[in-house]
């Protein structure tokens, strides 16, 4: 899982090319190549970072601080440098995230606009928002997705919440005719409100970015019972994980059962790429 970089890879190909001019004699030894690729995985490769599912990072803005970066060793015993991921569980590094960054607005793994090209979106709000209920979109940080909701369907109320007071105010500012509420989902009290139905994008994604897997299906219980708890219909939950690492959370016993939907999606660059669109039943 060590991808030889760009720059290692011409080094040792004029290694090659040098060791074949000054000799005629014969070509190099399987030996010699092996020796030369040694030399240069020793000093040119650098780790991937841990993969997997519910740990997909995006890139950060140069705006932001870069992530920590912890000192490890090899089994070589070379000392390496390796970025710790982003907390995106963690309400402070949203803050602080949102406080730091200039950007207006952006959109995790797909856009309203890309979503609505397929019927899902549309189902839902049909069967549980229609003709004037409301949307509940916990963990709206600087999505549109919300805004684009309120737009396509005008006679319901879409809320947008979020637990960071930054982006709360920031979105407030930017999109004054539109709802923004500070919401606390994973707090210890379900507040005494009722929505026609709850919309998650990546929210629970965020929750299962850090900590163990037991921690990671506490928080999602906690989410989902929060969001069951404000809402009188379903749930649908837009995410980057596929069915074999959150079909089992969803289906904790909060809700009374959980289907997923493969969609693929292309962004205004052309790029296709996967997402999951799971919805959960009372």
């Amino acid at each position: 899982n060590y991808p030889i970089e760009v720059s290692a890879l011409v080094v040792f190909l004029a290694k090659m090319s040098d060791h074949s001019t000054t000799t005629t004699k014969s070509e190099p030894t399987p030996a010699q190549r092996l020796s030369l690729l040694t030399q240069i995985r020793s000093s040119s490769l650098t780790p991937l970072p841990g993969g997997g599912t519910d740990d997909r990072d995006e890139s950060q803005p140069s705006s932001l601080p870069p992530p920590p970066s912890a000192t490890t060793t090899n089994s070589g015993g070379r000392q390496q440098q390796q970025q710790e991921r982003p907390a995106y569980s963690s309400l402070d590094y949203w803050e602080q995230r949102y406080a730091e960054d200039d950007r207006d607005t952006y959109e995790w793994v797909v856009s309203y606009d890309q979503l609505a090209l397929h019927s899902k979106i549309a189902d839902f709000i049909s069967r549980n928002a229609l003709p004037s209920g409301s949307v509940l979109h916990p963990g709206c940080g600087d999505s549109t997705l919300g805004v684009e909701l309120q737009k396509e369907y005008p006679d319901i109320r879409v809320v947008n919440s979020d637990a960071s007071e930054a982006v709360v105010e920031k979105m407030k500012a930017s999109y004054p005719e539109h709802v923004w509420e500070k919401h606390d989902v994973l707090g210890d009290e379900i507040p005494d409100q009722s929505y026609s139905c709850v919309l998650d994008k990546c929210l629970m994604d965020a929750f299962l970015c850090s900590g163990t897997l037991k921690d990671k299906a506490a928080l999602v219980k906690k989410y989902l019972t929060y969001c069951r708890g404000v809402s009188s219909g379903d749930m649908l939950v837009v995410s980057f994980g596929q069915p074999e690492t959150r079909l089992h959370l969803l289906k904790c016993g909060v809700w009374a059962d959980a289907s997923v939907e493969e969609i693929t999606c292309v962004n205004d660059k052309g790029l296709s790429s996967k997402c999951w669109v799971y919805t959960l039943v009372r």
